[in-house]
């Protein structure tokens, strides 16, 4: 198949800078937002956010497999872009609104736990069948790496503009302050940058590769994984990245606004963590292609590793915080490695067991991200009690701010190990097996298309 069109490839990178205006608002500012501002006990909002994930357990394969057995004008995959991008955005939005009749704690509980389940719902519906699409748009192994690169310099760009814009907008539309009024503001701009980026992204993708007259079913959908090491190490990898790329984000904010008490360098180290990977995703395609994509990962997660040492080495020393979160940035670039190697798994999956899901196989790996964001700010929320972090309170006590500067390093440390061991245990794809699946596939397609 030949080279897809730069166009298409800058609508697939544009799109994936509007998820990310989102979800790096969300991970970043959405728990100091519901305990700092909301006033919502910080355990109370790590339970929220874990029983979220968990009913994404539910929907997410739903929403895979239903865009699977979608068949339109527009193909399988892209409607679900065109009319998911507004209910995403407002949903999103009221993640960061106190309407008035939020007079109590319960019932500010009840809204938080309502909205963010619903924003959760409302992403599953665009962003499943938008990482399918990758797996549509070409069959050729390097092209499907090229568009997950795209995909993650525009997931860094927005990252990138999200980290330096994020405080300055907060505190213009907050008046000078870092209050509800600013967040909401904040949270509206890029609700509309998002709808842009996921119109554009519709209007420029084309689905080539034409689904099976057979639909599957869920159970089809776990089937295709039996016996998947590769697509257990993904899933693996997935969890972590969910944990690692949120938890910095996350955690940078309260450490500089409790451990350092300086809350205009949380810009300046999201620029930092945000630049490196959108430096150093262009790079990865030809890492990807000369050493494979399993050595590509394993450098990305001892990165990531080697980051959360450097943390804890820094404590109040602000350059090599700066380093450290350079760092962490090549660790953040896993994520196009990640996604780059989801098509492989597909193929594989469908070489062993004779069945395709392309929107199921995202699914499962998306809900394993899902799970890791979801495991990280409960993480976050009993960690943060355990320390004795008080919410509303803006000056926290120094075993507080001491317990929050270790955390800081000792998470990323642990959780990358985990995926390290699992790629070399359990990810046996090279760039010649991809090829030779790749090869094999094509065979079955072909004579499966003269039988129908």
């Amino acid at each position: 198949m030949s080279k897809l069109p730069l166009k298409e490839k800058s609508g697939y990178g544009i799109g994936a800078f509007g998820t990310e205006m989102i979800s790096t608002t969300v991970s970043s500012y959405l728990m100091v937002f519901m305990t700092g501002v909301l006033g919502i006990p910080a355990a109370a909002a790590g339970t929220m956010f874990l029983v979220a994930k968990i009913w994404d357990a539910i929907n997410d394969p739903i929403m895979g497999t239903i865009a699977d057995r979608t068949r339109t004008r527009w193909g399988s995959y892209r409607p679900y872009v065109l009319f998911g991008c507004i209910p995403q955005s407002i949903f999103f939005v009221l993640c960061f609104t106190i309407p008035g009749f939020l007079t109590t704690p319960v019932s500010k509980l009840v809204w938080a736990y309502v909205i963010y389940i619903c924003y959760g719902m409302a992403n599953t519906v665009i962003n499943v069948p938008t990482g399918a699409l990758n797996n549509v748009m070409t069959t050729d192994g390097n092209e499907r790496a090229s568009l997950a690169t795209f995909k993650n310099v525009g997931a860094s760009a927005a990252g990138l503009i999200s980290g330096v814009i994020a405080m300055p907008i907060i505190m213009y539309f907050g008046k000078g302050e870092v209050n509800a009024q600013g967040y909401l503001g904040f949270a509206i701009v890029c609700a509309a940058v998002s709808i842009v980026s996921y119109l554009f992204m519709f209007a420029t993708s084309k689905e080539r590769m034409k689904p099976f007259e057979k639909k599957t079913s869920i159970r089809d959908g776990f089937r295709s994984f039996k016996g998947s090491k590769p697509g257990f190490a993904l899933m693996i990898g997935f969890i972590v990245c969910g944990i690692a790329i949120p938890f910095r984000g996350m955690w940078t904010a309260y450490y500089c606004l409790y451990y350092l008490k300086l809350p205009m360098l949380i810009s300046s180290l999201s620029f930092v963590v945000n630049l490196v990977p959108l430096v150093i995703s262009p790079l990865l395609l030809g890492v990807m292609k000369r050493f494979g994509k399993k050595n590509a990962l394993l450098g990305c997660f001892i990165a990531q590793a080697f980051s959360g040492v450097l943390f804890l080495l820094a404590g109040a020393n602000v350059p090599l915080l700066m380093i450290a979160s350079a760092i962490s940035g090549l660790g953040k670039a896993a994520m196009t490695v990640t996604f780059a190697a989801v098509p492989d798994v597909c193929d594989y999956n469908e070489y062993k067991n004779h069945i395709r899901t392309p929107g199921f196989a995202y699914t499962a790996v998306m809900f394993c991200f899902k799970l890791g964001t979801g495991l990280v700010s409960y993480f976050c929320g009993m960690l943060l009690m355990m320390v004795g972090f008080v919410e509303g309170q803006e000056t926290q006590s120094a075993a507080t701010c001491y317990g929050i500067y270790w955390m800081n390093g000792v998470i990323p440390i642990v959780f990358s190990v985990i995926a390290i061991l699992a790629v070399i245990f359990l990810y046996n794809l090279n760039n010649k097996r991809t090829a030779e699946i790749e090869a094999e596939l094509k065979i079955r397609r072909a004579e499966a298309e003269k039988n129908q």
